[in-house]
């Protein structure tokens, strides 16, 4: 564990990659102190957090949240997915290369955006409902990262960053199709061991942070700006908002799970293309000759075709 108050891990990667549930079961672990899943502070040019609600504003109040006296002795961290993609991320951190470990999820960037998509949708940042469609128009406005599906899809620069400011030992990389859904027990274990932590077998892998859509969008609409107002309501008068249960309990009852589908082949190979070439770079920066991902050994195929046509 680092010597200053600091977090000791990190979870970065592509967002919809099984971040959600690998802290889940690492805040289970008896030796671990991990209140909060996902900041967002080191992440500004990503997503700018400060103004919202109950979010944490300054590098000391972070501290206090993550790193308190309380949690001396035990391991602490945090997964915000978004800092594999963010320079400010990389600035603020890589200052503690060597006493900080790393852990990166990646999953197909095919499905990855499609799933960003479909997330953004869902939190209402996203107004076009047809992938298609939003892929071709590129980001919703102007800088928004959120809704610039081509940059989240393409992992490989972000990563060989990471890579060249902390030492190789000190991160592991994870890739949702090969280890969290193949054999989630065995994808724990491996964090675990990387961060130094006793083996600590949990009762379910069930995976947490399912995709959902809304009943009522108007629903969700007004959940979210009352859930604003009351938390700028307690802010105001000095206390620190922890959450509204009938806020949580409507949006339970307004959400269900989205029915998986599969996107148009046409879009899918369109998407391939897309990457390939990242995909291709993010093999070799693993040291691998290929990745478990079928769009691209179709998209290789179906280019040697069309040379030998």
């Amino acid at each position: 564990m680092t010597q200053e108050r600091f977090p000791d891990f990190f979870i970065l990667g592509a967002p919809k990659c099984g971040t959600t549930s690998l802290f889940s079961w690492l805040q289970a672990h008896p030796d671990t102190y991990l209140p909060v899943k996902e900041p967002g502070f080191f992440s500004p040019d990503i997503l700018e957090l400060s103004r919202h609600p109950g979010a944490i504003r300054t590098l000391k109040q972070y501290l206090d949240r993550l790193c308190p006296p309380d949690a001396a002795g035990k391991m602490t961290g945090e997964s915000t997915p978004k800092y594999l993609y963010s320079e400010a991320a990389l600035r603020a951190l890589s200052p503690h290369a060597g006493r900080i470990k790393l852990i990166v999820m990646l999953r197909n960037p095919v499905d990855l955006a499609i799933a960003m998509h479909a997330q953004n949708l869902r939190q209402g940042r996203e107004r076009e409902p047809n992938f298609e469609r939003a892929w071709s128009r590129g980001p919703a406005a102007l800088g928004d990262r959120l809704t610039d599906y081509r940059f989240w899809g393409q992992p490989s620069v972000h990563l060989a960053r990471w890579r060249n400011a902390f030492p190789a030992e000190d991160i592991h990389v994870q890739l949702l199709e090969e280890n969290m859904k193949n054999d989630p027990a065995a994808a724990h274990e491996e964090v675990l061991s990387f961060l130094g932590l006793a083996p600590h077998r949990m009762d379910s892998y069930a995976p947490q942070n399912i995709r959902k859509s809304y009943r009522s969008a108007r629903l969700k609409s007004a959940s979210s700006r009352a859930r604003r107002s009351v938390y700028r309501a307690l802010e105001v008068v000095g206390i620190t908002p922890q959450g509204t249960g009938i806020l949580r309990m409507l949006e339970a009852l307004n959400s269900k799970p989205i029915a998986q589908t599969n996107s148009a082949a046409s879009v899918r190979k369109e998407l391939a293309k897309t990457f390939a070439e990242d995909v291709s770079n993010l093999a070799r920066l693993l040291g691998r000759e290929t990745l478990p991902w079928p769009d691209f050994k179709l998209h290789r195929a179906h280019r040697a075709e069309t040379e030998e046509a």
